[in-house]
């Protein structure tokens, strides 16, 4: 019932190369089938069938050795880009929401009012608050409805096409082995990812003046977003393992493909856990960092800065309050 599977283990330092194993495991494949169709006398529709389940698989003899196995390379990048895509939906939503926020309350000059009850850094604490409430209900009501809807199409008809896609680019097998640790990992990664994200949004929201603005400021932070994206899917495409370890590391990728990296046996727990730690120290000095330019751009009304004004202009409020406590 699960199929024919047929493994063939090479050395990298022997003659066989990698394509010749590969096409030798597909021609036992190709023997395997023709051996059952000759035996259960299948028609050329279930033959389509048979062949679905017999599958060639090449793997290092390190692998074989060890029984350290590793996804292939069609399930890493599909998993990985489901992955991405859903970090990247979470990204979107969370800058364009604190974008629009942070211009209404300048353009409606609500902020001199809010700011005889609470400080700056408050004021930007309650936006990520409420634009994450109303984001995450959201996304739990659309994944209720989706999983209503697949109950509804069992019922009915199945959902044998949901099966054979995941199972074409052989994701199955990494999706059963999903247990309770990979689902909370995933969880963790996905809000450190939303957080992160939100908080360089709330940068660049702060130095928005009017509505003109926001338009630069989605363009800057789409490319930051997609810079993270593209790097996450592409990767896997690369088969390098030095690759996976680099992109896990540095934050901005790794919120893009560590948890599916991990998961999927291309780092190990030491790597993830540095790549947790290092997105955790990125996120605290980006609130910091947040917190002090919506403070300094709060009562700000011209054009929108560039990085280096931005930091000259970070620098002399830092100057000015060290000399202010100097006195």
């Amino acid at each position: 019932n699960g199929g024919v599977g047929v493994q063939l283990f090479y050395s990298e330092d022997g003659e066989i190369s990698s394509d010749s194993a590969q096409l030798l495991s597909d021609s036992t494949a190709d023997f395997v089938y023709r051996s059952m169709l000759e035996v259960a006398s299948a028609t050329e529709d279930q033959s389509d069938i048979l062949r679905a389940s017999v599958r060639g698989d090449v793997k290092e003899i390190t692998e074989y050795v060890t029984d350290d196995s590793e996804t292939d390379m069609a399930a890493h990048s599909g998993i990985n880009l489901a992955y991405c895509y859903l970090v990247m939906i979470l990204s979107t939503l969370s800058m364009s929401y604190i974008l629009a926020l942070a211009v209404e309350e300048k353009q409606s000059k609500l902020v001199e009012t809010f700011l005889l009850s609470v400080s700056p850094s408050q004021m930007l604490l309650g936006k990520f608050i409420a634009v994450t409430v109303f984001i995450f209900v959201g996304i739990f009501l659309t994944l209720g409805s989706f999983g209503i809807s697949l109950l509804i199409a069992k019922s009915q008809g199945g959902i044998a096409f949901l099966t054979h896609a995941i199972e074409s680019m052989g994701a199955m097998e990494v999706l059963k082995g999903i247990g309770v640790p990979e689902i909370i990992l995933l969880v963790v990664s996905v809000l450190l990812a939303y957080t992160m994200i939100a908080f360089i949004a709330a940068i660049f929201g702060s130095c928005c003046s009017k509505t003109d603005d926001i338009q630069h400021a989605s363009m800057s932070l789409v490319f930051v977003i997609m810079f993270g994206y593209m790097a996450g899917a592409m990767v896997p495409l690369f088969e390098s393992q030095a690759a996976n370890i680099v992109t896990s590391l540095f934050p901005l990728t790794g919120i893009f493909s560590v948890p599916v990296n991990y998961i999927c046996g291309k780092i190990n727990l030491p790597i993830l856990m540095i790549s947790l730690l290092l997105q955790v120290i990125t996120i605290f000095f980006l609130i910091r960092a947040a917190g002090k330019v919506y403070q300094m751009m709060i009562l700000y009304r011209g054009d929108f800065p560039k990085l280096k004004q931005l930091i000259g202009m970070l620098r002399a409020q830092s100057a000015a309050e060290k000399e202010g406590k100097t006195k």
